[in-house]
């Protein structure tokens, strides 16, 4: 006797028009949480597939204090090739001009895994090596400040002899 009530009053409320309108909101909400869902699924996956190359490694450990001196000789005994890293925003003066940055700064040996990929002017060079007073610098910063190869710039307060110039 109940679900006769129940489904007669159900077709009356759905040709009166009530139920139509939460019908129609719930497919509306579960189709977006089901394309959210799907799209945050895809973002994980094509983050995860190029993770490694570009971490550099395996592992990255993040910290706004330095690494103790007995972590670096732990990785040294067990034979773990490891590399450091810096990244920080700074002003670059050049000149009359300056303009706010960020500035990546790493050891010799990275990348750990993969080859270091730099988008020249003059073509495509893998690991290059700079000196201490170089550095890449982008290209859209280059026409920003009308910068020349060869210039000399500041970064904070360290005078950069040579930088070339990259797209990144």
């Amino acid at each position: 006797m109940n679900m006769n009530f129940f489904i007669k009053n159900f077709y009356r409320d759905l040709r009166a028009g009530n139920l139509t309108l939460i019908l129609f909101s719930l497919i509306i909400a579960v189709s977006s949480i089901s394309c959210i869902s799907f799209l945050s699924d895809r973002v994980k996956q094509s983050l995860n597939k190029d993770m490694q190359s570009s971490l550099g490694g395996d592992r990255r450990i993040v910290s706004d204090r330095a690494i103790p001196k007995e972590w670096i000789e732990l990785a040294e005994k067990l034979k773990i090739s490891w590399a450091q890293g810096s990244r920080f925003p700074s002003m670059i003066l050049y000149r009359d001009s300056s303009k706010l940055v960020s500035v990546k700064a790493v050891s010799e040996n990275y990348p750990l895994k993969g080859q270091l990929r730099i988008d020249t002017v003059d073509g495509i060079l893998l690991n290059p090596k700079l000196g201490n007073d170089e550095a890449w610098v982008d290209a859209s910063l280059i026409s920003q400040l009308d910068l020349k190869i060869g210039d000399e710039i500041f970064i904070g307060e360290k005078k950069i002899y040579n930088f070339r110039n990259c797209r990144i």
